[in-house]
């Protein structure tokens, strides 16, 4: 068996998106990798989606599965720590796949509705007098 490290954005993105139960009990099927909860992760610290951060995140996951597919030392099992798994390279794969196409929903969708979202929060912000 191999540890593999998650890349920081995408162990921020797993944490974020620990919400079905807690790794230590459940491990990856604490996980939700939905495009909701990835909106969620994209917009936690800004009002929006920047796509500096999409694009870190795509480039980490694009990393990681070059890695796995080139490794030199082919593993059975890849321990991922921050998902208390022990899976596949081929696993690995299928959950890169799975998060790269969440971030690609998610985006179509949270792109489609940011003017009104952000004009519906201004105007909110205009009747409570926040600055």
């Amino acid at each position: 068996m191999i540890e593999i490290q998650l890349p920081p954005a995408f162990a921020a993105l797993c944490k974020t998106c620990e919400t079905i139960c807690e790794k230590e009990c459940c491990g990856i099927g604490a996980f939700n990798f939905s495009p909701f909860n990835i909106i969620y992760h994209l917009t936690k610290w800004e009002a929006r989606i920047r796509d500096s951060d999409v694009e870190m995140l795509r480039s980490e996951l694009t990393d990681l599965a070059a890695n796995i597919r080139s490794s030199h030392q082919r593993s059975e099992k890849l321990v991922l720590s921050e998902l208390n798994a022990i899976l596949t390279n081929e696993q690995v794969l299928a959950l890169i796949r799975e998060v790269e196409s969440a971030l690609t929903d998610g985006y179509v969708i949270y792109s489609s509705q940011e003017i009104p979202i952000t004009e519906r929060y201004e105007k909110f912000l205009r009747i409570v007098k926040v600055p």
